[in-house]
């Protein structure tokens, strides 16, 4: 928008033509103030984010002349009182400089700036407090950033993204972010979920002050589709993304798929059931079963189980977060508690300055039953058959961790069926075949499923043995 007798319009860069700029011209019958405001009169979203130490915004200026004062303005589009300007000289002639406007100092007779007020119009005035002349003067704009500092270009900020992926309900893989910092990749930069919680992140260096992005997956497989006019979106050239301006580093809050805000109705806590079999303890006599863990502060008592069917089996329901959760079962309250193996696949052992724990763990991710398991085991007591230990010397899992090829290989100590089953840390099904004969020799295709934390478990008639595999591509 331009006033006082400046004349703007897209145009070539004057020194590359693929470029395109904006090109202003200050007429012959342009006033002292004439200048132009980069944005509709709605102003920009979102507002600049001045604080204190950070009020600089630069600006990539092309002019005919060295030496010509260039002011920029910062103004409240509701209320035309509040501004700042500051003003900086042009070093070079017909060649592109970068200007560094600092508003904390102010130009002489205007207000100073004000951390407490919102500034979301910001205009550029050429040769300021000098009347047009004859011919009109040119002068391009290109880049306009937040930041610079000393007269750099933009600093580099770590920005963690987050996607909430609990309401969509398609098919992928991977979500991943794409914009203007990574040229739009597709798959360059994935996301993760280490914990199961179905809210992908990735942090990113970025060297851009202001950007535009949005979250795909598979390689643009699948993108957002954003809606025109979300207050977190522009639309530009027929594309609407998410927009930011960005000021340090940031770690944004998780968002839903295709919306601005958090997912909502999305359950955050499931019933679980938890189920041991004390059927082959005889260590010690005991008048309750109790269970322990990250979701009750480990409170001893207060979470007392039942044998409904007097069959040695205790069980209990409990509201668990949908995040990763340690738990063990004692006796009790704290008198016994479970002697879990470090390294066993239901377990996690965590050091610190308390000591070393090995706790079982579990990633719920809704309501679901836990298999029942022995006591200090992660198998059922009727699967706890002696096995031969040459058998199990012999079964080995590689690589591991993976990228997602796994390959198994041992020998049996039967030459009938056997069976390979991979089950993820929460008990699902992934991936089952049988395998004839004596030979254990299976490649197994892991590549198409999420990061983490799988068991794979080999059944037949000696017994069944479980062995932990890490995939992380």
């Amino acid at each position: 928008a331009d006033f006082g007798g400046n004349s703007s319009s897209l145009a070539a860069d004057p020194m590359n033509a693929s470029n395109i700029v904006l090109k202003s011209e200050k007429t012959s019958a342009a006033a002292t103030w004439a200048g132009t405001t980069l944005s509709t009169p709605m102003g920009l979203a979102p507002p600049i984010p001045f604080a204190q130490g950070s009020t600089f915004i630069s600006c990539v200026v092309y002019s005919p002349t060295a030496g010509i004062p260039v002011r920029l303005k910062a103004e409240d589009h509701t209320d035309p009182t509040i501004t700042v300007e500051t003003e900086v000289m042009t070093s070079v002639a017909n060649a592109w400089d970068t200007l560094v406007f600092d508003f904390s100092n102010q130009a002489p007779g205007t207000a100073a700036i004000d951390f407490t007020k919102t500034y979301d119009m910001l205009s550029i005035f050429y040769d300021f407090n000098t009347a047009g002349a004859t011919p009109s003067n040119t002068y391009y704009l290109d880049d306009v950033f937040f930041g610079g500092g000393s007269g750099g270009g933009p600093t580099t900020h770590n920005v963690t993204f987050k996607v909430d992926m609990n309401s969509y309900t398609g098919p992928f893989n991977t979500p991943e972010v794409n914009g203007t910092f990574n040229g739009w990749c597709g798959n360059c930069i994935p996301m993760s979920d280490a914990d199961g919680d179905g809210v992908w992140e990735v942090t990113v260096p970025i060297t851009m002050d202001t950007i535009e992005f949005k979250f795909s997956f598979d390689n643009w497989a699948g993108q957002e589709s954003l809606q025109q006019g979300l207050p977190c979106t522009i639309t530009q050239n027929g594309f609407t993304n998410r927009f930011m301006v960005l000021s340090g580093d940031t770690v944004l809050d998780p968002v839903c798929w295709e919306s601005c805000s958090a997912c909502t109705g999305v359950p955050t806590t499931a019933n679980v059931k938890f189920m041991v079999d004390l059927s082959d303890y005889t260590a010690s006599s005991y008048a309750e079963v109790n269970l322990n863990g990250s979701f009750n502060n480990w409170c001893g008592s207060c979470a007392q189980m039942t044998s409904p069917n007097n069959d040695s089996i205790y069980e209990l329901v409990v509201t668990v977060p949908l995040d990763t959760i340690e738990y063990k079962f004692t006796l009790d309250g704290w008198t016994v508690q479970e002697n879990l193996t470090q390294g066993d696949p239901c377990t996690i052992t965590t050091v610190d300055p308390g000591g070393t724990f090995t706790n079982r763990y579990f990633v719920p991710t809704g309501d679901t039953t836990l298999p029942v398991v022995c006591w200090e085991s992660c198998t059922s007591c009727n699967s706890n058959i002696s096995i031969d230990e040459d058998w199990i010397a012999q079964f080995d899992i590689h690589p591991n961790p993976s990228q997602g090829i796994i390959n198994i290989e041992g020998v049996l100590q039967s030459a009938g069926d056997s069976k390979i089953t991979v089950t993820n840390i929460q008990g699902r099904l992934v991936k089952e075949l049988v395998i004839k004969g004596s030979i254990l020799d299976s490649r197994i295709d892991m590549s198409n499923n999420k990061d983490g934390v799988y068991l794979v478990n080999i059944t037949n008639n000696h017994g069944t043995i479980t062995k932990k595999v890490v995939i992380s591509k």
